[in-house]
């Protein structure tokens, strides 16, 4: 299981917020340059560009989501099946597990 990513001391690396990215980008569109508007709100000027290509102010964390969608909902109630079952006697290998979400997503 990978470990919680702590970033360098001194990186300066994705250091912008999504509120200057969006000033920015709304910068560009009102005939400001994409340079000058990267020099103005400390943004890299290739970040900017392809955000604009995109038409993508900007993206979520990569967190990893759930296999049932955005919500979780679902995957607890699966999760608190499985340790009621656990609970009661029911070991479960991976294969039976993966079959249980199966089933239980159709």
């Amino acid at each position: 299981m990978p470990t919680k990513y702590i970033r360098q001391p001194g990186s300066t690396r994705g250091f912008y917020s999504e509120d200057a990215l969006t000033h920015a980008m709304v910068a560009v569109r009102n005939e400001m340059g994409v340079n000058l508007a990267a020099r103005v709100y400390n943004i890299p000027s290739r970040t900017l560009r392809c955000l604009l290509h995109n038409n993508e102010p900007f993206k979520k964390a990569m967190e990893p989501t759930g296999i049932f969608g955005e919500t979780n909902d679902d995957e607890l109630k699966l999760v608190a099946h499985y340790k009621h079952c656990r609970k009661k006697g029911f070991a479960s290998t991976r294969d039976d597990i993966r079959s249980l979400a199966f089933n239980f997503v159709n």
